[in-house]
């Protein structure tokens, strides 16, 4: 028995050795998989879940190394209260196909 895995940056690729045969698994969230798939031609339904995390955390944060200025971090974070208050943070999740 062969073992193989492979990482796969982005999503067309991922679909795409699936899809081809050349994999017989793969493991990604859930979160933008009608817009990942539909942009490819495919549905949700051409594919069977075999595992489904539920308790999952689908938040999205921001992050930063060590060397981040401190100043530059409170920016960041005071522009992303600003971007979810004032309803473009909710624009790009539905964009992205995230909501």
């Amino acid at each position: 028995m062969s073992e193989l895995i492979q990482l796969s940056v982005g999503y067309q690729t991922l679909w795409q050795v699936l899809f081809n045969k050349r994999t017989d698994f793969v493991l990604t969230n859930a979160m933008s998989l009608n817009k990942e798939l539909g942009e490819l031609g495919y549905s949700v339904d051409d594919i069977d879940r075999k595992l489904e995390l539920r308790d999952f955390p689908n938040q999205l944060h921001l992050a930063g190394n060590l060397a981040l200025n401190p100043s530059v971090a409170n920016k960041l974070q005071h522009a992303f209260v600003t971007i979810k208050e004032n309803g473009e943070y909710q624009q790009i999740l539905e964009r992205w196909g995230l909501y």
